[in-house]
């Protein structure tokens, strides 16, 4: 036998339904609500230990790790080149500033510098000599010349007059008349050199000669210098207070121009090379005072920062630094390891116990304790001392916990344990 079709529900069966499984749906939900602080509130508290933040003012301390380097080091060279007559400084010898370092032999130089000022003395006597101009007594001898010179001219013109008269009667042949005409030039020609010798002599040196005998003078003392100055040049002086490091040539062996002979490097003062956080550089000052130790743990020397270099590793993320610290004695040397202390400005701020903080979610906070119960307060850290930290967020006198914060959350209940117990005085 087939079974019928199922019994249909009417409008209002359907509806009660409905009705029921939303009341049902609701009373759950707020038996949930409501159950949920009740369960928090029945939790057992989480015993902690609590300090209270005080605010105070500190002087931060920055400790870094260097290495001294001399502020000056060369391998000396000279720019005339030669055979070494001597050479002055053994490895670790002090040198005084100025002192000879080494000279070359000079007997060369010595021979090209006298016959330089020899060819100067010649070029100044001749243009003592242009500058003065001709005698007295040449002069008058030009002018001599220049009237015996006019004379035969007039001689000559008479003698032309005369012929004149018979070669126009044709009495003189024309050979003759060509003869006269051309002594007549020719004695025209020395009058006008005699008389030019006179003028030039009365008149004294031109302009350019002055200027030619000048260049020449000019050229001889030009020499003279050059050759002095390839003198000095072969003895070589230490610039600067150092100490020899190397000999790398010795007397009677050659060297050549730019070839070094010593090597040297500078102690006094002698620097200090650091590397400072990207964070922490924009506190320096410069000039500023520092304390080198030389080793780690020695007394510490007073120093100055003298130089923040600019610029930043992209790796490290810290910038390169300068000190300078005398170093009279020379018992500092370029290569040793030194710890550097900074002292950076004053920073005011909450002192708490470095145990107190909790990075969370990238942030850094603390848990204060308010009526039994552990709030979650952010907070900035200006410096980390030892075991205790510089923070600012914070109000005056706020406890917070210091021990217990790692698993806590934001509204758990606490309990305070009992401060331990002071040692006994001994």
């Amino acid at each position: 036998m087939s079974k019928g079709p199922a019994p249909h529900l009417g409008p209002d069966r359907h509806a009660r339904r409905q009705i029921l499984l939303a009341t049902i749906l609701s009373w759950c939900l707020v038996a949930t609500i409501v159950g949920c602080p009740a369960r928090a509130q029945s939790r057992e508290a989480l015993p902690v230990e609590t300090a209270v933040a005080s605010t105070a003012t500190i002087n931060p301390l920055l400790r870094l790790s260097g290495t001294l380097e001399p502020v000056w080091q060369a391998a000396l060279a000279g720019t005339q080149g030669g055979r070494l007559r001597e050479v002055h400084g053994e490895p670790g010898d002090r040198l005084a500033s100025g002192a000879l370092a080494w000279a070359l032999d000079e007997e060369e130089t010595r021979l090209a510098l006298a016959t330089a000022e020899a060819a100067a003395r010649v070029a100044e006597a001749a243009l003592q000599e242009v500058r003065a101009g001709v005698r007295r007594e040449e002069i008058e001898r030009l002018a001599a010349l220049h009237g015996e010179a006019e004379s035969y001219l007039a001689q000559i013109r008479a003698e032309k007059s005369r012929l004149s008269r018979l070669f126009e009667q044709d009495l003189v042949s024309a050979a003759k008349w060509d003869e006269i005409t051309y002594r007549e030039k020719m004695a025209e020609r020395q009058v006008a050199a005699a008389a030019a010798a006179w003028q030039a002599a009365r008149a004294g040196p031109t302009p350019e000669r002055l200027a030619v005998v000048q260049a020449q003078l000019d050229q001889a003392r030009a020499q003279v210098a050059q050759a002095r100055r390839r003198l000095e040049e072969s003895r070589v002086h230490v610039p600067r207070e150092a100490r020899v490091t190397a000999r790398l040539r010795h007397p009677g062996e050659t060297v050549a121009p730019g070839e070094p002979v010593l090597r040297l490097v500078a102690l006094d003062p002698i620097k200090v090379r650091f590397h400072v956080g990207e964070s922490q550089v924009e506190q320096l000052r410069v000039p500023g005072p520092v304390q080198v130790q030389i080793p780690a743990g020695a007394p510490p020397v007073p120093g100055t920062l003298t130089a923040i270099i600019p610029l930043c590793d992209p790796t490290t993320r810290r910038v390169p630094c300068e000190a300078l610290l005398a170093n009279p004695d020379g018992r500092f040397l370029p290569g040793q390891s030194a710890e550097v202390a900074l002292a950076l400005p004053a920073l005011t701020g909450l002192l708490l116990p470095r145990s107190a903080l909790v990075e969370r979610d990238g942030r850094t906070q603390v848990f204060v304790v308010e009526a039994g119960r552990a709030r979650a307060c952010p907070v900035r850290v200006l410096t980390h001392l030892d075991g205790a930290s510089l923070v600012e967020g914070l109000a005056d006198g706020a406890v917070v916990v210091t021990r217990g914060a790692f698993g806590l959350q934001d509204g758990a209940a606490i309990q305070v344990a009992p401060a331990p117990p002071a040692p006994a005085a001994r």
